[in-house]
C-alpha cells in the first residue's frame, strides 16, 4: 500500500514539473502587446477572421457603449507599427442611427465584410445588410439582394444579415445569420442562417 502511495506521489510530482517546464517554455514564444491606447474610442473585434490575409493587420469597429447603431467607422491597425487606418466611414447624417460594425477579413483577398444599416432608417436586426469593402480601392459593394415588398423576388432576402463569414475556395460564398423583416412585422422575430453566392446579382 505504501509503495502504491509513493508511486502515485512520484507520478504527480513528475507531472507537476512537466507542466511547470511547459509553461516556462511557452513564455519564450508568447508575449502580450497592447496595440492601442486611445481613450474614448472602443476597438470592437468580431468573433472571427480578424486578421488580414498577410497577418499584418487586425480589423475592428469603433462602436460606442450605446451600441452598433451609433458606430460610424470601420478601422484596422498594423500589429507591428501600431498604425491605424480607416477602412470605411459611414456617410449618414448624425440624426439617424443606421450603424456599421462586426467586421471580418476575407481569407485570401484584401477585402472586409461588415454590417451596414440603411442610411434613412434606424438600425434594427431586420434592416441591415452585408457591406464588402475593397481596401485597396476603398470601394464598397452591397453583398445582399433584398426585396421586402410582396410578391417578393426569388433569390432575394426579406430582411437583414449579420455575423458575416466569407468562405469557399476564393471567398465566393458568404455565410451569415439572418432576421426576416416580414416575419418581424407579423410579430415573430425569426432568426436563422443563410448563405449567398457572391457576384451573382438578383434582378
Amino acid at each position: 500500500m505504501q509503495k502504491i502511495f509513493i508511486y502515485k506521489t512520484i507520478i504527480i510530482y513528475v507531472f507537476t514539473v512537466f507542466l511547470m517546464l511547459s509553461c516556462s517554455q511557452e513564455k519564450k514564444y508568447w508575449t502580450v502587446k497592447q496595440l492601442t491606447s486611445l481613450e474614448n474610442i472602443n476597438h470592437d473585434l468580431d468573433n472571427n477572421l480578424n486578421f488580414s490575409a498577410d497577418n499584418q493587420w487586425i480589423c475592428y469597429d469603433t462602436r460606442p457603449l450605446t451600441g452598433i447603431g451609433d458606430t460610424r467607422t470601420i478601422e484596422r491597425i498594423n500589429i507591428k507599427t501600431g498604425k491605424i487606418k480607416a477602412i470605411y466611414e459611414s456617410p449618414q447624417a448624425q440624426s439617424i442611427r443606421p450603424g456599421v460594425g462586426a467586421v471580418s477579413y476575407f481569407s485570401f483577398t484584401n477585402h472586409v465584410v461588415f454590417i451596414h444599416g440603411f442610411p434613412d432608417l434606424e438600425y434594427q436586426k431586420h434592416r441591415r445588410f452585408g457591406a464588402i469593402v475593397d481596401i485597396s480601392s476603398g470601394k464598397m459593394t452591397v453583398a445582399d439582394a433584398r426585396d421586402v415588398t410582396y410578391p417578393y423576388t426569388p433569390g432575394a432576402l426579406r430582411g437583414g444579415t449579420h455575423r458575416h463569414e466569407p468562405g469557399g475556395f476564393n471567398g465566393e460564398w458568404l455565410g451569415y445569420t439572418y432576421n426576416d423583416m416580414i416575419m418581424h412585422n407579423l410579430g415573430n422575430d425569426l432568426r436563422t442562417i443563410g448563405v449567398t453566392h457572391l457576384n451573382m446579382p438578383v434582378e
